[in-house]
């Protein structure tokens, strides 16, 4: 309670000497506020409406009590003032997470509990934090509130494809998962004439969970339905024994089995069906494909290269038939030699491919299987250095100068030899010569020969390079033969070095 009061003006100066106190309770009757006297001290009484005292943090020593004024919270819900839609009422505040509920609706009324939360603002079954007033599918099982049968039960909806099963026995709508469905026809078994679809209704089908198994209505001691649907009609009729006898004890008769001896081989392919160990040779090995029981053309006997080819069958029974030099011919012509002419398993050492080619690991460019023989900068194939192409050099001195050539390129001409000579330089054989005028070689010398020497006249110092000389003096046949005649002879030195 406050306690007001009115004084006659000209009585304060007599009231405020004989007032050494005056005490004003809060609305709430818990604590005080002092005033002492004579300091003058206002207190305006306000509304407050959640009736909070001054104990509260916000207003301890504030002098204003626990008004709605001062407090930033009216009715004392959770939600400041200023996003209160109704700050005078603890139950209604805003709705932040836009689920049509109220986010103070559930604040008790005598307002100890305060609280703003979206996610406890009314009922929500599924606790998603959309409250069910807001919330599509108030159970989320998948199925809308609209087309839910009961929306407060995640197991019950509807059932829309019409056998008889809820579509959320399952705990989330699946019209194909709406309960135990033995043949996985989309319908579930409860809803389902024939739950093994085996072509006898449940009613008549001794055990309607296996197709296999229904009953012997032709009384032939043969399961009707050993083939996995039920054929009381072999070939020739039931008298025939359409579902009689069952060599492989499969439980399946031979007459709808398609495998009677149950080796791997269908009976179409079988030549033999009721022989386990007998049924075909297609890989044509000569080894039965089933010799071991069962159907295989790679366990149809001992096969030591592991090509699938039984030993027996197999004309090269060490190295696969898989021959990677001409892959043509496999699997149909296992004849074909599966070893290169170097007597490697699918090694590369082919004539036809190796010989003049150094790319073959097997054979050499001769032929050979020794790896020694390789062709050359000049493109000559051989196991010797001393053919190799060669860079040919010659320092030349002013005035004459003796030379021969052991090696050289492919153009002879004394024009390309002696390019690289100035003009008044001279080239002289035996019988023959030349000279350089105006860039020109002039003369019965036109080409150098390998058994000639020559005398080079040169005006100045100079060096003479011939590029890719073939030492063809070297080679198998390329012997160098001199005509040596009565008298003088001018020949060359053949060799590469000094010989004794």
């Amino acid at each position: 309670s406050v306690l007001i009061m009115t004084l006659i003006p000209v009585m304060t100066v007599h009231l405020q000497t004989m007032i050494h106190q005056m005490i004003v309770g809060d609305s709430a009757g818990g604590d005080e506020v002092t005033s002492a006297l004579p300091e003058p001290a206002e207190i305006q009484p306000c509304w407050n409406y959640d009736g909070d005292s001054l104990s509260d943090g916000d207003y301890v020593e504030s002098g204003n009590g626990g008004c709605d004024l001062y407090d930033g919270d009216d009715d004392n819900d959770g939600s400041a003032d200023g996003d209160d839609s109704d700050d005078n009422n603890a139950q209604v505040c805003n709705d932040t997470d836009g689920d049509t509920c109220d986010d103070c609706s559930q604040n008790d009324d005598d307002l100890t509990d305060g609280s703003d939360d979206p996610s406890n603002d009314g009922w929500d079954y599924d606790g998603d934090g959309a409250c069910d007033d807001g919330d599509t599918d108030d159970d989320n099982d998948g199925s809308a509130d609209g087309d839910d049968d009961d929306d407060n039960n995640e197991f019950a909806c509807n059932d829309d494809d019409g056998d008889t099963c809820d579509e959320c026995s399952s705990g989330t709508y699946d019209s194909a998962n709406d309960g135990a469905d033995n043949d996985v026809d989309g319908i579930c078994d409860d809803g389902d004439t024939d739950d093994d679809n085996d072509g006898v209704v449940d009613d008549d089908d001794t055990s309607p969970f296996d197709n296999f198994v229904c009953g012997d209505t032709d009384g032939d001691t043969c399961e009707d339905c050993s083939s996995g649907y039920t054929d009381t009609e072999g070939p020739g009729g039931t008298d025939d024994g359409g579902d009689g006898f069952d060599y492989d004890g499969d439980g399946a008769c031979d007459a709808g089995d398609d495998d009677d001896d149950n080796d791997g081989a269908l009976d179409d392919v079988d030549s033999e069906d009721n022989n386990e160990l007998v049924c075909s040779d297609d890989d044509g090995d000569s080894c039965d494909d089933c010799s071991d029981g069962s159907y295989g053309l790679d366990d149809d006997g001992a096969d030591n290269d592991g090509d699938g080819w039984c030993n027996d069958g197999d004309p090269y029974p060490d190295c696969a038939y898989d021959n990677a030099n001409d892959a043509s011919v496999y699997p149909e012509q296992i004849d074909v030699n599966p070893y290169d002419e170097c007597g490697n398993c699918h090694g590369d050492g082919f004539a036809d491919v190796c010989v003049g080619s150094d790319d073959c690991s097997d054979m050499a460019c001769d032929g050979d299987c020794d790896q020694v023989a390789y062709i050359d900068d000049c493109g000559e194939c051989d196991d010797s250095e001393n053919t190799d192409c060669v860079d040919l050099s010659f320092d030349l001195h002013l005035g004459a100068n003796l030379i021969s050539f052991y090696a050289l390129p492919e153009d002879v001409s004394t024009t390309s030899i002696f390019s690289q000579l100035e003009n008044g330089s001279g080239v002289m054989g035996e019988g023959v010569g030349a000279i350089k005028l105006d860039g020109q070689w002039i003369g019965s010398l036109t080409a150098v020969s390998q058994d000639d020497g020559y005398w080079v006249k040169v005006d100045s110092d100079i060096s003479l390079s011939v590029f890719d000389a073939d030492p063809v003096n070297y080679d198998a046949n390329g012997e160098v033969v001199y005509s040596i005649h009565y008298g003088n002879n001018l020949i060359s030195y053949s060799f590469q070095t000094a010989q004794s």
